[in-house]
């Protein structure tokens, strides 16, 4: 959908199917920022100011999207009167979405981000590979079952 290196030209919204942001680091490693799943709009901030993406987003799943060019966004911003102000509001919660990002990275143990993917994406664990979402935590697979059973044993 989007390469790293290539301005992004439109903005999706997703309609089925889950994606995920990710690069490739200075180790050669690949490190996934987030994901995105239905009802979500996904793009690269690179739409809203034509630099190069910082990510790739890949579907990890069969995906249908809705595509706005930006050339409809910029005839929407001048021609309609709340034009400016839908731009605005795509552009403010992508950047908030992404310094929540970073901070709960920063911020938050290995084990609350676990807890809250459930509920900023619902069915994730049914949807993506257990290496993703071990990935996606930076953590190995091994510690990420430990998790999954300490989080059962505490369930029961």
């Amino acid at each position: 959908m989007v390469q790293k290196n290539e301005v992004c030209s439109k903005l999706y919204f997703l309609t089925k199917g889950i994606v995920k942001y990710w690069l490739i680091n200075q180790n050669k490693e690949e490190v996934i920022y987030n994901f995105r799943q239905e009802n979500m709009s996904l793009t690269a901030y690179s739409f809203y100011n034509h630099n190069i993406a910082m990510f790739n987003v890949e579907c990890l799943e069969v995906c249908k999207v809705i595509s706005i060019p930006f050339e409809a966004l910029v005839y929407v911003t001048q021609n309609f009167r709340n034009g400016p102000i839908l731009r605005s509001l795509l552009a403010e919660a992508h950047v908030l979405e992404l310094v929540n990002l970073l901070t709960d990275k920063d911020t938050k143990s290995i084990i609350e981000r676990y807890n809250n993917i459930d509920n900023q994406f619902p069915g994730i664990h049914q949807r993506i590979s257990q290496n993703t979402l071990a990935n996606y935590l930076g953590v190995s697979q091994e510690h990420l079952s430990r998790l999954k059973k300490a989080r059962i044993d505490k369930n029961q």
